[in-house]
């Protein structure tokens, strides 16, 4: 069965063919640059962000959405919660 059929009210969206760099922002920290020449595979960075906050979606270099991460049929996804207004 084709997915639009099994979740009919889910928007699919290809951006593979968006002429934009659309980025999900985890969170953000600052470290020294001792720190930054130090860092290892394995190494856990503390970021800026509670992780109940939720993610925000860039798209170029703005701050256009908020969003939850999530999965969708075994992929990495994200839902658009609200937009980001410009100010």
């Amino acid at each position: 069965m084709p997915l639009k059929a099994r979740f009919p009210r889910v928007r699919f969206m290809d951006i593979t063919h968006i002429p934009f760099q659309v980025t999900a922002l985890l969170g953000k920290t600052s470290l020294p640059l001792t720190s930054y020449l130090e860092l290892q595979i394995g190494d856990i960075l503390v970021l800026n962000q509670p992780i109940d906050q939720g993610l925000v979606v860039l798209v170029g270099k703005q701050e256009r959405f908020r969003a939850t991460a999530g999965l969708y049929l075994n992929h990495k996804a994200i839902t658009l919660d609200e937009p980001i207004h410009s100010r």
